[in-house]
């Protein structure tokens, strides 16, 4: 009986959020979208993909893992893009996370957000996002997961600049999306690597591992594709030096920051170095970047989470440590511990940032304290406890600093890559106004009907 389940199943929990989507961008053009019919839209998809979801877990515990084949997408040449899924332990358990996740912040936003010019925008985009995870954690092969990375990171971008009328949401966003533009462009190179060194990038399950697999690849190309795979990751996951967006991305409604940035998107690279452990296996230095990278990030997003009284930003460091653990974990080959350690951050993560409107209020004392120890010097009593006076004091101002990641990334790659952009723009307007027939002065004129 559960044979035929699993495609119908799985149909239902992709299509269900993706035709809301639809749905939801007509009402939008033809000026009929109201609020009562677009939050109707997106609970009934939620919840129809929800119970999808759950479906999908049934059947993977009874039936164990297996492949769904719908067909071939487009040929080049020798090389075809075949849109296969896979419904595995670890894929059952991030579509029920991410549906029920989906499906609770759907229902969260309608108070939160009741009377919101942009309310409709923000449904459209949560169920946008919800059709890119979903690809994310079903995806067969790593080319189809690279989709869904693409949707999820639009989507991303755009609910940081959600409060557009203001500069610094969208300054923020266009900072994020600069952050993955750059490591995706890295993803996709570890993504070719894999197709010149596997000849395939299918996930293919192994008996001996609970979690099915990228092909396993030897040498050299283990390390080429494992650092390729590490930097895409690192964009997605805020690791150390990149990271320096997710604290600003909280510019963004509650709503969103909990799911994108609490439960969901922040950890979909942890869940591609998951999937791509068998090429970490056989590169050290591969797996010992991802130990570094990691551990930096712990350590300096504690540090600098220590000094922040904003509770959402204190939220947000507190969510790069732990992911940066989780990259350490990967890096000793413990997947089962790092999707273990994921699940539990996503659902703490989520409830705090949820909660966090409620004890906005709290943060009239946090400030009358920190001032206090300020003014008595105290404010490193916790760090002077282990460390000397001297070294406490320098860590504490270098985490005011945020550790100079983001200034060096600043100047490094976001102010190029936006005078790139500018002058790209500049040449654009050269060339589009090189056709156009050119005013001409009166006394030019003039002069011309004397001659």
């Amino acid at each position: 009986m559960l044979e035929h389940i699993d495609g119908v199943a799985l149909a239902v929990a992709i299509l269900a959020p993706a035709l809301a989507t639809l749905a939801i961008a007509a009402l939008m053009v033809t000026g009929r979208a109201r609020e009562e019919n677009v939050v109707a839209i997106s609970r009934t998809a939620f919840l129809a993909s929800l119970a999808g979801a759950i479906a999908i877990a049934v059947v993977v515990v009874q039936d164990g893992p297996r492949e769904i084949t719908t067909g071939v997408w487009f040929e080049a040449g020798h090389h075809a893009f075949h849109v296969n899924f896979l419904l595995d332990p670890l894929a059952a358990m991030m579509i029920v996370l991410t549906a029920g996740a989906c499906s609770l912040i759907g229902h969260f936003s309608v108070t939160y957000l009741h009377g919101e010019r942009g309310h409709t925008r923000f449904y459209l985009l949560l169920d946008l996002f919800a059709v890119g995870m979903l690809l994310i954690v079903t995806a067969g092969s790593i080319d189809l997961l690279f989709v869904g990375w693409e949707i999820v990171g639009i989507t991303s971008a755009l609910l940081i600049g959600f409060f557009h009328e203001r500069p610094m949401p969208v300054r923020n966003g266009l900072r994020a999306f600069v952050t993955y533009r750059c490591c995706d462009v890295a993803l996709l190179v570890g993504i070719i690597m894999l197709h010149h060194y596997a000849h395939e990038t299918g996930m293919h399950v192994d008996p001996g591992r609970w979690a099915a697999g990228l092909p396993a690849v030897s040498g050299g190309g283990a390390t080429v594709v494992g650092l390729a795979l590490m930097l895409g990751a690192m964009g997605k996951s805020a690791q150390a030096p990149v990271g320096g967006w997710l604290p600003r991305a909280m510019e963004g409604p509650t709503p969103s920051s909990a799911i994108f940035y609490g439960a969901l998107s922040v950890h979909a690279g942890v869940y591609l170095l998951i999937r791509a452990q068998p090429v970490f296996e056989r590169s050290p230095i591969a797996s010992a970047a991802l130990i570094v990278v990691g551990a930096i990030t712990a350590v300096t997003a504690t540090l600098t989470g220590r000094v922040e009284s904003d509770v959402k930003t204190t939220l947000a460091y507190a969510t790069m440590t732990q992911v940066g653990l989780m990259f350490v974990e990967l890096g000793l080959h413990l997947p089962t511990v790092a999707s273990v350690h994921l699940v539990g951050n996503a659902v703490l993560r989520c409830w705090q940032l949820l909660r966090a409107p409620a004890i906005l209020h709290e943060l009239h004392e946090v400030h009358g304290a920190l001032e206090h120890e300020l003014e008595t010097g105290r404010v490193l009593d916790n760090i002077e406890r282990k460390l000397p006076g001297h070294v406490g004091a320098w860590l504490y101002l270098r985490a005011l600093d945020r550790f100079y990641f983001e200034a060096l990334f600043d100047r490094f790659l976001v102010r190029p890559f936006f005078a790139l952009a500018r002058a790209l723009a500049r040449l654009d307007e050269g060339l589009g106004t090189s056709d156009t027939p050119v005013a001409v002065p009166r006394r030019a004129a003039t002069d011309g009907g004397k001659r």
